[in-house]
């Protein structure tokens, strides 16, 4: 069975960078801060694949100056790995469009903004859809 894209990015890309810029001014303020990863495909953390590995836990950092930080960290065979991502991303009200320079390839990131939750999506070779869930 295919490994998800969560879990196949160490494999694939090592530790990997994507950045993040914010375009909109409606609301920016309570976009920034620092969120953490508390479901993947609605399922609750740690989220077990069925190949045993272990999505442990996870962050998005959102910063003011227009970067931010995707954290993700698994265990697979008792091994923890955390990796880090940078890249960029556009507000345009509620909605995020994310661009994460080794994911362009083969995946789309979309996310939205609701309250202290930011919720990514991503669409994996155009059909396959992962789903995560971040809150302040």
């Amino acid at each position: 069975m295919r490994r998800s894209l969560l879990f196949a990015i160490p494999v694939l890309l090592g530790a990997s960078i994507m950045g993040c810029a914010d375009d909109d001014p409606i609301g920016p303020s309570t976009t920034y801060g620092t969120y953490d990863l508390v479901s993947y495909q609605a399922e609750p953390l740690p989220y077990t694949q069925n190949d045993g590995t272990v999505l442990e836990s996870g962050s998005l950092r959102l910063a003011e100056d227009g970067t931010c930080l995707l954290s993700a960290t698994t265990n697979t065979e008792g091994v923890s790995e955390t990796i880090d991502f940078n890249g960029t991303f556009v507000q345009d009200g509620n909605g995020l469009d994310f661009s994460f320079e080794e994911l362009d390839n083969f995946a789309d990131v979309t996310g939205t903004v609701s309250g202290s939750t930011v919720t990514l999506t991503l669409l994996i070779e155009g059909n396959e859809v992962e789903v995560l869930t971040f809150q302040k």
